[in-house]
């Protein structure tokens, strides 16, 4: 079924035809601070990132040199304005641009001698909000445009260019072309670049499921409380990001209760999940599968002395996760973990936890010979520590003050009711009163 709505968009045909003629007027540029970085003569692709926060890639045929994000780090990377990738060029390589987070990005500019996006080439890259595809690309490969958060227009000006990676945000382009095609197939809105006409193509669907099979002897039910429950016996099934069952309640689940008898979290079961704080797993599950918290929002996370094996990107862009305990020192993690955001890492000396955190550049705190002191109760800022800055930290987060980030919720919670509130204030000063007194 498709809802045909026409509307004034003289200022986005403007924009699109300006883009297509290259009448496009000039980006006022920021100045930023950084010096001007030039990549070695000898490089495949060279590069500039100039004072005004350019970034400036030529040379000819593939690119596959994006030695410039590791010379730059994310520090000079958070500075660039633009990027423009020089006439010449026929090709983005591989993960060329794969999980680069640009935080002022205002543009990026693709040749018209462009013939393939290869593939996961923007995969994950975050700050890029609009993109131009040109007229001569023929091939956008599988994954080359997935899970960008921020892209919320994708222009096709090829026609009968081929799409096989998914596709974010507004899809434009001509009437009768691939890129419609892609619309109607994915039932998303389709933007006639003449015309300036919006289709929206809607899939009729059945009533939204809230219980279901997630295992051969495994069931799932969500409540309107924000609460995601699994439970039964044996292993998950895996599922790809498109079939998880839950998957049409990514911005409903707060919490997930896993109760015994489960064997296994089945690979992308939380993928993407960015309001989901927290999540309990019972001693008994013995794996976890790929991307199972890939870009998911929880906090915190123990996992139980059965574990025995963590697949590839499991806590890949998961921003908020303050920390992971580990309580099997021999539980296998597969290195391929993309972009771990972990702050800190509990385990045991000698164990692939204190190998983690030392790959991934993170503070490790041993357990010693007791699991029960792997939290410091009243530690909300997730420095393994609990002293005035944690009280101070959460007055202010009680007290609504923008940009306060209580990194570890539940060591805060010393009423131990699940929720924050000035009770827990009260026993957080009580406790920093009498650690005071007992250090006499």
């Amino acid at each position: 079924m498709k809802l045909k709505s026409f509307f004034a968009a003289s200022a986005t045909c403007c924009l699109l035809i300006s883009q297509m003629t290259g009448t496009m007027p000039p980006v006022q540029q920021m100045q930023v601070t950084a010096e001007t970085y030039v990549s070695p003569p000898d490089s495949v692709n060279p590069w500039e990132l100039d004072e005004n926060g350019v970034l400036t890639i030529s040379g000819t045929g593939t690119m596959t040199d994006n030695s410039w994000i590791e010379t730059l780090g994310s520090s000079n990377i958070a500075l660039i304005k633009k990027v423009v990738i020089a006439e010449g060029i026929t090709g983005i390589g591989e993960s060329y641009f794969h999980g680069v987070h640009f935080s002022d990005l205002s543009s990026l500019d693709l040749p018209k001698s462009l013939n393939v996006i290869e593939k996961d080439a923007f995969n994950n890259c975050f700050g890029l909000t609009e993109l131009v595809i040109p007229v001569n690309t023929v091939l956008v490969e599988n994954q080359a445009l997935s899970y960008c958060p921020d892209l919320e227009r994708v222009t096709f000006l090829n026609p009968n260019c081929s799409i096989e990676s998914t596709v974010p945000g507004l899809i434009c382009g001509y009437e009768g072309s691939t890129a419609e095609e892609y619309a109607q197939v994915h039932y998303v809105s389709f933007l006639n670049i003449e015309t300036g006409e919006q289709t929206d193509y809607v899939e009729v669907t059945e009533p939204p499921k809230y219980s279901g099979e997630c295992g051969a002897d495994l069931s799932w039910q969500y409540k309107d409380n924000g609460t995601l429950t699994i439970s039964g016996t044996g292993d998950m099934y895996d599922f790809s990001c498109s079939d998880v069952p839950w998957g049409h309640l990514t911005g409903s689940i707060v919490r997930v209760t896993l109760e015994p008898g489960i064997t296994s979290i089945g690979s992308n079961a939380f993928f993407g999940f960015s309001r989901m704080k927290d999540i309990n797993v019972p001693e008994g599950v013995e794996r976890i599968g790929e991307d199972v918290f890939h870009a998911c929002g929880i906090t915190t996370l123990t996992l139980p002395r059965s574990l025995k094996y963590v697949g590839r990107r499991t806590f890949d862009n998961a921003l908020s996760l303050a920390y992971i305990k580990f309580l099997n020192p021999e539980c296998e993690v597969e290195s391929e973990q993309g972009y771990p955001y972990v702050r800190i890492i509990y385990g045991y000396d000698n164990s692939t936890a204190q190998e983690l955190a030392e790959e991934w550049g993170c503070k490790f705190i041993s357990l010693g010979d007791d699991e029960h002191d792997l939290i410091c109760l009243g530690d909300g800022n997730a420095d393994g520590e609990f002293d005035l800055a944690d009280v101070v930290l959460f007055q202010k987060w009680l007290l609504g003050s923008p940009d306060m980030l209580l990194n570890n919720w539940k060591a805060a919670d010393l009423n131990n009711d699940d929720k924050l509130d000035v009770f827990d204030l009260i026993l957080m000063k009580r406790a920093l009163v009498e650690k005071h007194m007992f250090s006499q």
